[in-house]
């Protein structure tokens, strides 16, 4: 699963990360749940598939066949319209274009409802990876916060929400790492 990979990609950056779960925001959202610093499958393998949670009932329609899922309202293509690409959205959120200002904050109040209820099933941080990370800023992932803060049951005063630190390349770095990790203990290093 390519969320998984980009999630060994960050672990690698950041080996002090023990429990959190990990977006993928990218074409399509994806997910991973990281715990006691390993990827977590679940029993039957599904777990992180964050993506097919609902977040709005009867809500538009997802690939899945279901209606209202994560993936519709938090995932990149959720947030551009039919050949937008994210370098433009956001060379065009630096000019303050109205339109997509206000597309941005539908889209930050959609993942920030969705971030709210994983992290109150699963209390640890939360990061943020995929094609979007690159183009989140520290203003963003304080709006975020302040978005769970408003609609929580249990308002945090320590930040959880992160942003992924790999910026390229992720998936691509975490697919690889277990075969160079095990050809390096081959090698006894």
């Amino acid at each position: 699963h390519d969320s998984e990979c980009a999630a060994l990609s960050d672990l690698w950056n950041n080996p002090d990360i023990t429990d959190a779960i990990y977006l993928s925001i990218g074409n399509h959202l994806g997910g991973a749940l990281i715990i006691d610093g390993q990827l977590s499958n679940g029993r039957t393998g599904r777990s992180g598939t964050f993506e097919h949670m609902t977040l709005v009932p009867d809500g538009l329609p997802c690939y899945c066949g279901q209606k209202g899922c994560m993936e519709c309202y938090c995932s990149v293509r959720a947030l551009l319209n039919e050949g937008e690409n994210l370098e433009g959205f956001f060379e065009e959120k630096g000019k303050e274009n109205p339109n997509i200002l206000d597309r941005w904050d539908s889209f930050l109040s959609y993942l920030a409802m969705a971030i709210n209820n994983l992290h109150m099933v699963i209390d640890c941080d939360i990061i943020l990876g995929g094609h979007i990370a690159p183009y989140l800023t520290e203003e963003d992932i304080t709006k975020l916060h302040q978005l769970v803060q408003k609609n929580t049951a249990f308002p945090e005063k320590e930040p959880f929400i992160l942003q992924g630190r790999r910026k390229k390349h992720a998936i691509a770095i975490g697919a690889a790492l277990p075969y160079i990790l095990g050809f390096l203990n081959e090698l006894g290093t």
